[in-house]
């Protein structure tokens, strides 16, 4: 007698395995959105501070005033559409003028920020963070900005950001 032996699924438990790879990629998105967020907010917090950095470094290496601006487009000025790190070779701790060739000397310039991210402060933060010649920060208190998703409506406790704070001394830290 020839016995047949069945090759393959039967629909019962191919219907079984779809149904339970579907319940977990539905508990894996999410998590995965949040992974991906964070990383963005890493990268671009630590890029921000590598820039802020930059400039206090260049500001004591050349003996002159070095800023971060942020960049206009459509008339809009926010870190968000990106940022130059400028020497102002005549000194006038001013806004970065990209037209204005003969007294900016751009060190550095970064792309916008992708996403939804926007990086930004209260409304009285500046667009542009000047060190002295000395690397000191040419303000008067320390700057303090936000870098989170644009719909951010939280309580700004950091899990949807990170807050960069500058003190007088140049110093640059980080809270989550």
């Amino acid at each position: 007698m020839l016995h047949f032996r069945s090759q393959g699924f039967t629909l019962i438990e191919l219907i079984t395995v779809l149904a339970i790879v579907g319940i977990l990629t539905m508990i894996a998105v999410p998590g995965m959105r949040s992974l991906v967020n964070n990383n963005r907010y890493v990268t671009d917090t630590n890029e921000f501070v590598a820039a802020v950095n930059l400039a206090r470094n260049e500001a004591s290496k050349r003996g002159a005033p070095v800023g971060v601006a942020a960049k206009t487009v459509g008339g809009s000025t926010n870190f968000k559409n990106g940022w130059v790190v400028f020497v102002d070779t005549n000194t006038r701790n001013r806004v970065y003028d990209s037209a204005e060739n003969t007294s900016i000397l751009t060190i550095q310039s970064h792309e916008p920020l992708r996403g939804h991210t926007t990086l930004g402060g209260d409304g009285t933060m500046p667009n542009v963070i000047m060190f002295d010649s000395r690397g000191l920060l040419s303000h008067d208190s320390a700057l303090k900005y936000k870098l989170c998703d644009s719909d951010f409506t939280g309580t700004g406790n950091g899990v949807d950001g990170r807050q960069i704070t500058i003190g007088l001394s140049a110093h640059v830290s980080v809270i989550r």
